[in-house]
This record gives structure tokens, sequence and C-alpha cells, in this order.
């Protein structure tokens, strides 16, 4: 006879009905239909649960503070470079090679941090804002509760007042600006500025409550549209 069925509380009421190997098989059946609709709704909870996600990275543009600062840290490497290599021919001291290299190493880390990236992390009611300076340094902006949100849509040049922070997360293009206004822990009221694209747009408006969300086109009604429009 089977543990689970000597185990079972059900095994006596039904040994007097059957005979002890149908009350197995019937044990059974019963413990293994259990475990497989256990299964199928811990397996339905995490579908729920992961429902809406999707990363975006944008890449900010350039902008004429940024380009000054890659001027100046050009020409400061080339003067010490200069200044190491003219030393080393009079002089004769080549360990001044080794500053010359460590200049230009130097020089390449703050050039490259000079880029920016945002990236934008929708996991069902969580908007996450990453900043990523040269493709190595990453910090977190901020995390939004999308169920705190009070307005969002398309940024008109008008930030709301109110606001205890702003946070500026967009590719300054100065196209497709969108802004939220929420609630946040830490600081307050928050005014957040990023570039959304139509997916990250569609997954946030899941996620804040439904007296803010928007009437959204399908990706159906969005291919067609582009469709109309390249014709």
């Amino acid at each position: 006879m089977q543990a689970c069925c000597r185990k079972s509380r059900n095994f006596n009421a039904v040994i007097g009905k059957m005979c002890k190997k149908d009350a197995c098989k019937f044990l059974c059946g019963q413990v293994l239909c259990k475990r497989i609709r256990g299964v199928a709704i811990n397996k339905a909870k995490g579908n729920r649960a992961m429902d809406h996600y999707n990363e975006q990275l944008i890449r900010k543009l350039s902008e004429p503070k940024d380009i000054f600062l890659r001027i100046l840290i050009c020409f400061l490497t080339s003067v010490v470079i200069f200044i190491c290599v003219g030393a080393m021919i009079l002089f004769g001291f080549p360990m001044l090679l080794i500053i010359a290299a460590g200049a230009c190493y130097l020089a390449y880390l703050l050039l490259s941090g000079t880029f920016t990236e945002y990236e934008y992390i929708v996991t069902n009611n969580d908007l996450d804002i990453d900043k990523i300076s040269g493709k190595r340094k990453r910090k977190r902006l901020i995390t939004v509760k999308l169920n705190t949100v009070k307005s969002w849509g398309e940024y008109t040049g008008k930030s709301d007042p109110g606001a205890n922070a702003t946070v500026m997360a967009s590719d300054a293009t100065g196209r497709n600006i969108w802004y939220l206004d929420a609630e946040h822990e830490k600081y307050g009221k928050v005014t957040v500025l990023f570039t959304p694209s139509a997916e990250t747009v569609y997954n946030i408006n899941f996620g804040v409550p439904h007296s803010v969300r928007k009437k959204l086109e399908t990706a159906e009604e969005r291919q067609e549209k582009e469709t109309t429009d390249n014709a």
C-alpha cells in the first residue's frame, strides 16, 4: 500500500466501501489532482504578476556644456602630454611617459562619462528610471509607484509649480517629452520628464489609476496608421 494512502485522513472513510487497492488508486488520484491544480494556480498568479513589463534605453543628446567639457578635457590632456614629452626629451626622464599614458587614460574616462543614457523599466506598478554614464556607471534616479500618479501626458512646457522635485530623464531633443506627476515616499510630490516609447506608454497606462488612464491606440491601429502614412 502506498504511503500517501496510509497517511490520508480520508482512507478510513473510503476503505469500508471499496477494496484497499481501489482506495489507494482513488486517494492517489485525489492527491495528484490537488497538486496539479496548485501548480496551475501558482503559474496563473505568476503570469498575472508579470503582465506588464518592458525596458527602454535612450541616449541623451549632447548639450553645449557637454561639448565644452569634452573640448576642455582634450585641451588639458594635450598640454600634459606636451609637457611630459618635452621634459623627457630635455632632461631624459623616461618615467614621464607613464604620466602621459595615465593622462590619456584619465581623459578617456572623463570623456566617456560625458555621454549619458537613461533606462526606463516598467514592472507592473513600478517605474524605475536609471542614469547610465559612459556605459559603465549606473545610478537609480527614482522609483515611481504608478498607483500614486496624479496626472501624466505629453509635456507642453509647463511643469507643476507645486512639485517638490523634478527629475529630468528625457533625451533632450525637445520632441515626444512626457510628464508624470506622482507622490514619492522620500521626495513628496515629484514631476518626472522623460521620453517614453509607445510600448512604455502602453505599459505605464495599465499601472496608473483608472481616473488618469489614457485612451491609447492598439498595436494593430498603430501599425495600420504607420502603413497609411508611409503610403
